[in-house]
């Protein structure tokens, strides 16, 4: 199994935005068309083994995406823009990320398979710097894991891999907006190490289990293991369900990949739900919800929650464009994730991406991005303000 960016893509495939950067046994659970080989007359098993036998050795893929944002706060030339994922510099060219994706898929012969994406820019720097400065050796490996595929519906995965909590990705090509939630960026994990397995237990149902060292880290900072889980139903062509679960203590005395706003370790409890729901073949809406609990386990340590959820709306407007609307809501109860332990508040944005397809492997990007904060969170010409408008153009090669 690899991560959920094929979920997402699958999502926008449907929209003539591009393909997928991986495939997994929960994104075929969520397609919407069915495989041209599977409704052919040719048996399961000859299509498998003809299947194998197409497959290249290795596959090589990748993007190149780089943008352009101007706050109307004006908070300054080169100014990093707080409560963002990826896209916080201001007034700047910037070059977000070079991913190179490097896959050798296993067959009937081989089952081992191996999967490597490799990311440079500033997108690579932004996953550690925060959450985990110390792990800087492994920030050029976005993922890098080994397969195990026992061809009868079996998957496991070693190594590290992106989270499959949450519906928006890290490779921000493959997401119906460029930015990025604050959903995302506080209140879910990035990616995990460690051992997953994924089980696809009919047309309709798959399961992945998963036992990780926690939230963003390749070296464990406490020693403890977190476990989880993902369950995706598709009902149909028109309706995908999808719960997924992380549970284990996170962070330590040190800087650590949960993110907290203070030094300890909390006993962390994550529950997401999505739903996809397909109109046709011009218009999708998708929500995702998240709740959290952090009980403290150290001395001095503050519990709390944190929760939001986020809706977007797809609409197709010829081969080429889509237009994306996204709202997000994310609760900082305690302060545990931006707003300072003790401090509770709230963000919000409302967003709108305009999507336009040069060419099958050229995608620009126009957004434009209102921030919402319960506090004065966000730096302007005139002093800190609770508000803050964007405007970002944007541009992918795929190759």
């Amino acid at each position: 199994m690899i991560g959920l960016e094929t979920v997402v893509a699958s999502a926008l495939a449907t929209m003539h935005l591009g393909s997928p950067t991986n495939a997994n046994s929960i994104a075929e659970a969520r397609s919407i068309a069915p495989s041209p080989r599977i409704a052919s007359r040719t048996s399961p098993k000859k299509a498998k083994k003809a299947a194998d036998a197409e497959a290249p050795k290795w596959n090589i893929s990748g993007h190149l995406d780089f943008y352009y944002q101007y706050d109307f706060g004006k908070p300054g030339v080169g100014a990093d823009l707080v409560g963002r994922a990826f896209d916080v510099r201001n007034e700047s060219f910037s070059l977000a990320s070079a991913q190179v994706n490097i896959v050798r898929p296993p067959t009937e012969s081989e089952p081992f398979g191996l999967t490597l994406n490799l990311v440079a820019g500033r997108n690579a720097d932004l996953l550690v710097a925060a959450r985990q400065p110390n792990e800087t050796a492994y920030k050029l490996l976005q993922q890098a894991y080994g397969t195990y595929d026992d061809h009868k519906g079996l998957t496991i995965d070693f190594g590290k891999f992106t989270t499959w909590v949450g519906f928006e990705v890290l490779a921000t090509p493959d997401n119906p907006n460029y930015s990025l939630s604050h959903l995302f960026n506080f209140g879910q994990p990035f990616w995990h190490t460690g051992i997953r397995a994924s089980k696809k237990i009919s047309d309709k149902l798959a399961f992945t289990g998963a036992v990780v060292n926690g939230w963003n880290e390749v070296e464990d900072t406490n020693g403890a293991k977190s476990l989880g889980f993902g369950l995706v139903y598709t009902c149909d062509a028109n309706d995908t369900f999808i719960l997924n679960y992380l549970g284990g203590n996170e962070g330590a005395g040190v800087v650590n990949g949960a993110g907290f706003t203070a030094l300890g370790e909390w006993n962390v409890q994550v529950v997401d739900f999505d739903y996809i729901r397909t109109f046709g073949k011009k218009f999708k809406m998708i929500f995702d919800g998240t709740y959290a609990s952090a009980t403290g386990n150290s001395a001095g340590t503050t519990s709390g929650n944190w929760y939001g959820f986020e809706v977007h709306a797809i609409a197709e407007l010829n081969d080429r464009q889509n237009l994306a609307i996204r709202y997000d809501t994310f609760k900082d109860h305690e302060g545990l994730r931006f707003f300072g332990v003790g401090n509770s508040g709230s963000l919000s944005s409302l967003t709108a991406t305009w999507n336009y397809a040069v060419t099958p492997s050229s995608q620009f990007r126009v957004e434009l991005r209102r921030d919402f904060s319960s506090a004065n969170s966000f730096v302007s010409d005139s002093g800190n303000k609770s508000n803050r408008t964007t405007l970002t153009v944007a541009q992918a090669i795929r190759f």
